[in-house]
């Protein structure tokens, strides 16, 4: 089984679009969406379409349940909240319904996936960044899945987990998963990249294999930002996709 697995799409289509043609190069079995499908892009119900195309498995993501109006956004700051207003306005009834009906985390075939660092508190939204966050888990070792995949960070970044240690690897491009190590992978941003690479980001997780692929897709940035800027939502989310940031 062939898992393509991504993240943030924040309504960027276009990059969207790109990454789905890369998963069908590379013969993509199965299709799972860590979530944050809404805010800062312009076309929301666009990729939800190409998703349910695909046939995707939709984990929820924060910004996706603040659009439902299921979050607390009074903290966001004003461009954050103008964004979400928009995709709560643009979300089609039927699109809505869909999410409705989504899980904020989702496990098979020994495979863990949510949208944040979810072992403690899947609503918490916790971003993943350091070992440090992963070791209080350690005391619940044996419950930790063996292989984790998460967004929300916007950045590419894995770890080995063992009883007593975590280690944070440096992959360039792939990583064997061994059985007797457990992994999170945080698989990046489709639609917001904050690493310096303004290319799409996403996973292939090969069950055969054993094998975690990361993937950067081009994908064309500045016809992203023009819907951006035509649907009035701040410059702030159009200029940032050409920089990576």
């Amino acid at each position: 089984m062939r898992y393509g697995i991504f993240s943030d799409v924040h309504g960027n289509y276009q990059a969207l679009q790109a990454v789905f043609a890369a998963f069908m190069q590379h013969r993509v079995d199965r299709y799972v969406c860590l979530g944050d499908i809404l805010g800062y892009g312009a076309q929301p119900n666009e990729c939800l379409d190409l998703m349910r195309m695909h046939h995707t498995r939709i984990i929820l993501g924060n910004h996706d349940i603040a659009a439902l109006g299921w979050l607390n956004v009074s903290g966001y700051h004003a461009h954050v909240k103008e964004a979400l207003d928009y995709s709560a306005q643009e979300l089609s009834a039927l699109h809505r319904q869909w999410l409705s009906s989504c899980e904020y985390t989702h496990y098979e075939r020994g495979i863990f996936f949510s949208h944040a660092f979810a072992y403690l508190d899947p609503l918490a939204f916790e971003y993943l960044t350091e070992t440090s966050q992963i070791i209080p888990c350690l005391e619940q070792y044996r419950t930790i899945p063996s292989v984790s995949f998460i967004g929300h960070s916007h950045l590419t970044k894995s770890f080995k987990i063992q009883p007593k240690h975590v280690e944070e690897l440096n992959i360039k491009d792939t990583c064997d998963v061994l059985h007797s190590c457990k992994y999170i992978f945080t698989v990046g941003s489709v639609g917001q990249p904050r690493d310096k690479d303004p290319r799409a980001a996403a996973v292939i997780y090969d069950t055969q294999k054993n094998r975690v692929q990361y993937l950067r897709v081009v994908y064309d940035i500045a016809c992203a930002q023009t819907h951006i800027i035509q649907a009035g939502l701040p410059s702030v989310f159009a200029n940032r996709l050409s920089q990576g940031i």
